[in-house]
């Protein structure tokens, strides 16, 4: 489970996923599939995304990096960015601690 920033200079705590982005790292296939999921807090998403390294590794970028090989080919590719919660629905999306 997503505890952390993935940035290693930052160590703020998941509490909503609503903050920040999360990115799915999909490694494998048929039997062997994996998939992982890592977590920028809002304020490291405005700085930073997570791209594949050269090894396919998920590593640390500046978010104005474009990346010239196309979404399409990426194994890391983000499914959630500072999604709004009314209110009242708040509890739906808190991580349990």
């Amino acid at each position: 489970m997503i505890g952390h920033c993935f940035n290693p200079e930052c160590n703020e705590e998941l509490r909503y996923l609503r903050q920040g982005s999360v990115y799915q790292w999909e490694t494998g296939v048929a039997q062997d599939f994996h998939s992982e999921f890592f977590w920028l807090c809002p304020t490291c998403s405005s700085h930073f995304k997570i791209i594949s390294d050269h090894d396919g590794e998920p590593s640390l970028a500046s978010a104005a990096l474009r990346d010239e090989r196309g979404q399409r080919n990426s194994r890391i590719r983000r499914v959630l960015r500072d999604v709004m919660v009314p209110p009242e629905n708040e509890d739906v999306l808190r991580v349990a601690s």
